[in-house]
């Protein structure tokens, strides 16, 4: 759907209507349902949940055991026979479709209302089970996401994240089911995009002291990367002229392969760390954006000395990945609220530790890299 900007979100618990905060506040409680009614697995994430409860209006959730996803799917497919799933390869009838989603949509909107009602965690399977008829793509990816965590067989779940993978009509559901499924290890690393450490270039006019590091890859291979981050691209030169004026800009920029993994990640800290010793940087500071940061803080654990890290939208995984305050002068963690890649990742939003300034900015669901957007630095008034 398109990434509209939402400062403040509407109820899940409201019908949806044509309001995009309606739609998108639905999307974000079924993406979250599978942490709330799940394995409890991700207390990091509950507690900031927790946290936004209130603005987002979230229900609360009752225990229960894992579901075997064979039982329940003959009881829904008998409650709800007169809806048919939407098939993405079929042949496009829009008027078709738009029927069908208000009729599945009408269903989905009494489920809701029901489960805020009795926070019944079968009441809460339904509805993500219901959802993955949806014409929405991102609709369907948040559902399967939210039944990894809460059914045992995952066949299903991983078959619609594949296809909305696959269908690719919505770029954040997208972003949403890559992320699910690299979580998952059910997807390869794409291809190495990384620069070897080659020798530093000719000093540039200013001593270089600082560096942007990209994060995940998204793109499909032999599709061209976003080049927002690099010399000469839109956050590149804001930063540039606007704060630092020590930004790296040579040609021999710093970037990793984007791999969706802890393998990738690791390997680009090691590169980071050869890269800034190649080129005689001492204490750089870093804005790192999404796993960008995972990289770099996993390189502060491998003894790498940076002056201020400044954190994008980056999922926090406490006890996985965390900067070394011993080897970090100034850590701050900007977060866009209910940001929908991070929850796909099931990273939390706040690092909550004495030497990080978690900070949220005012932009709600999406997109994941609004933390990198000139436009709303300014708007924030950031800073390194």
């Amino acid at each position: 759907m398109d990434e509209i900007a939402i400062s403040e979100p509407a109820s899940p618990r409201e019908p949806v209507t044509g309001d995009p905060r309606g739609r998108a506040s639905r999307q974000a409680l079924l993406l979250v349902l599978g942490v709330l009614y799940g394995n409890g697995e991700y207390d990091a994430l509950l507690a900031d949940l927790g946290a936004e409860r209130d603005r987002l209006d979230l229900p609360d959730p009752r225990s229960g055991g894992a579901f075997r996803l064979a039982d329940e799917m003959p009881r829904l497919v008998e409650r709800h026979a007169m809806l048919p799933p939407f098939d993405p390869f079929a042949p496009r009838d829009e008027a078709a479709i738009a029927a069908q989603a208000a009729a599945r949509q009408a269903v989905m909107d009494e489920m809701t209302a029901t489960l805020y009602d009795s926070a019944d965690r079968r009441v809460a399977l339904d509805l993500l089970l219901l959802a993955l008829g949806h014409p929405g793509a991102s609709e369907r990816a948040a559902a399967a996401i939210s039944l990894l965590d809460m059914v045992s067989d995952p066949a299903l779940p991983i078959a619609t994240l594949a296809e909305v993978v696959e269908e690719d009509a919505d770029p954040l559901a997208v972003r949403m089911a890559r992320t699910a499924l690299a979580r998952l290890g059910r997807l390869p690393a794409p291809a190495g995009q990384g620069r070897s450490a080659t020798p530093p270039s000719a000093p540039a006019a200013a001593a270089p002291d600082a560096l942007i590091v990209h994060g995940t890859h998204f793109a499909r291979v032999g599709t061209p990367h976003s080049d927002w981050w690099q010399p000469s691209g839109l956050f590149h030169d804001y930063i540039l002229r606007n704060h630092c004026p020590g930004l790296y800009a040579a040609p021999d920029f710093f970037s990793w392969s984007g791999g969706w993994s802890d393998h990738a990640r690791h390997a680009g800290a090691r590169h980071l760390s050869a890269w800034i010793l190649a080129r005689g940087l001492s204490r750089p500071d870093i804005l790192a954006h999404s796993h960008g940061g995972s990289v770099a803080m996993h390189g502060s654990s491998l003894g790498l000395h940076l002056n201020r890290l400044v954190l994008m939208s980056c999922p926090v995984h406490r006890g996985h990945y965390a900067p070394d305050p011993s080897r970090i002068a100034a850590v701050t963690s900007y977060q866009i609220h209910m940001d929908f890649v991070v929850l796909a990742d099931r990273g939390a939003f706040r690092f909550r530790l004495p030497h990080v300034h978690d900070r949220y900015l005012g932009r709600w669901f999406w997109s994941h890299g609004d933390s990198h957007d000139p436009a709303l630095w300014q708007a924030e008034g950031l800073s390194l």
